[in-house]
């Protein structure tokens, strides 16, 4: 199972979790994440990423698409992964998508202290 906690987006299975990537990776070609710490205990990982790529195809989202802004995205995220055994079980994935449609210009910028 994977969850995207920005968007709701909950998948099961190998093949629906490969859709819905491509999904990104058709807003998003150029896409890349920089994992900055890893938190390893018994069955489970934790990753702090920075996601980032120029968004130059459409994004889908239950709410709509968002048309290409030709605007590039540096995202902060987490991802916990949990295993059973040698494979992967679950996958939480949760990533600031205010500061993402912000970045894009849909949004007015978040305010910072």
């Amino acid at each position: 199972m994977y969850e995207e906690f920005g968007t709701q987006r909950r998948v099961q299975g190998p093949d629906a979790i490969v859709e819905l990537s491509k999904g990104w990776r058709k807003a998003f070609p150029d896409a890349k994440g920089t994992i900055t710490k890893a938190i390893e205990s018994a069955d489970t990982v934790v990753l702090e990423i920075i996601r980032e790529g120029t968004h130059t195809g459409e994004l889908a989202g239950a709410q709509g698409s968002i048309p290409a802004t030709r605007k590039r995205v540096r995202i902060p995220a987490v991802q916990v992964v949990s295993s059973k055994g040698d494979k992967v079980a679950e996958t939480k994935h949760y990533f600031d998508q205010m500061t993402m449609l912000a970045q894009l210009g849909v949004l007015p910028a978040p305010v910072t202290a």
